[in-house]
């Protein structure tokens, strides 16, 4: 018996030693796992840390050598690049450019990869500058673009798309007094004009119909579309004269713009003008008048035109000013206004 109880106790004190050479056992896998896990981790979320990993750590590398082979690097690619396209004219690779940016975004960098190198290529081509500059806007580069269209411009400065296109860049950051002088010049490439604000003191408070010339040297909606922008660079800059001037003109070429009118009214008020102002006020009531059928045009003339007299001679006053913010408030208010105008002179 004593003998089984030997037996018994070394048989337990060998399975004791078994579960602690288990157990330590265990947690040494499970400690080594989570290294595993651990590196795995940052190899794969931290890149900066895959140098510690890269064989090419073990003798640090010298600066100069780095910068050497970049510089070949971007050396080869370059050789590369004027070799492909030095089959290709200038022109097929600006084709070959817009093409790209055509296929999206990730070709943005190559389309003004082959324009740049042919760039270098033709430095007096105005178009290559043009398209990078076009390139350049959508990918966001504003101020580089604008240099890129500026040097169009200054290769080709008869050219009316460059001149319209670099004015409406430059509306679009809300640089009205860069813009202004390209308007005009716009204006002038398109109609042949030798000055643009000579013409346009030619041509204010004269007779209708002695304006109507322009419309034969433009294109009707690209006459117009110009001299808003004319107009809204000219009120931005503080041009009110030639403000004025634009508005006289547009006011008789379109004569059935009942909007414009009333702007032109505003404006003149709102500059000191309040004889001016109250002619193309009196135009929009007349043009309400008749929207409202209320009469013919010969009796829209009698009922405004009384009105407008009768403003006149109490005097350019609050009245007036009454009349025109109610107007800005609401086109609507304007049938109530004709309506006091008939009141008063009934």
């Amino acid at each position: 018996s004593t003998d089984n109880l030997r037996k018994e106790s070394k048989t337990d004190s060998s399975r004791k030693l078994q579960q602690q050479e288990l157990g330590v056992y265990r947690v040494a896998l499970f400690i080594t796992l989570i290294l595993i896990i651990s590196v795995i981790f940052l190899y794969l979320f931290y890149p900066s840390s895959q140098r510690l990993f890269s064989s090419e750590t073990s003798r640090p590398k010298s600066p100069l050598g780095a910068g050497r082979k970049n510089e070949a690097t971007h050396r080869d690619k370059n050789q590369d690049l004027e070799e492909r396209i030095s089959s290709y004219n200038c022109s097929e690779l600006v084709v070959h450019a817009r093409s790209m940016v055509t296929r999206g975004v990730n070709w943005y960098e190559s389309a003004l990869d082959l324009l740049a190198a042919c760039a270098i290529q033709e430095a007096k081509n105005s178009a290559v500058r043009w398209n990078m500059a076009v390139v350049l806007i959508k990918m966001g580069r504003y101020e580089e673009a604008r240099i890129w269209m500026e040097e169009a411009v200054e290769l080709e400065p008869g050219d009316p798309v460059y001149r319209k296109g670099l004015s409406e860049f430059y509306m679009s950051l809300n640089l009205f007094q860069a813009a202004g002088p390209h308007l005009e010049a716009y204006l002038q490439n398109k109609g042949g004009v030798d000055d643009w604000s000579g013409l346009l003191n030619q041509l204010y408070m004269v007779r209708d119909d002695e304006k109507s010339f322009l419309l034969e040297m433009f294109d009707r909606n690209d006459l117009r579309e110009i001299l808003d922008q004319l107009i809204v660079c000219y009120i931005e800059t503080g041009d009110f004269r030639k403000a004025d001037q634009t508005y006289d003109i547009i006011s008789s070429l379109w004569p059935d713009d009942q909007l414009l009118h009333l702007h032109y009214s505003t404006f003149s008020f709102g500059i000191g003008v309040p004889l001016r102002g109250a002619v193309e006020l009196q135009r929009f009531m007349i043009l309400e008048f008749i929207k409202q059928e209320r009469g013919s045009l010969h009796e829209a003339y009698n009922v405004v035109g009384e009105q407008a007299l009768l403003l006149l001679t109490s005097g350019i006053n609050a009245h007036i000013t009454s009349m025109v913010r109610a107007l800005l408030r609401s086109p609507d208010s304007a049938s109530e206004i004709m309506n006091d105008a008939c009141e008063l002179v009934e």
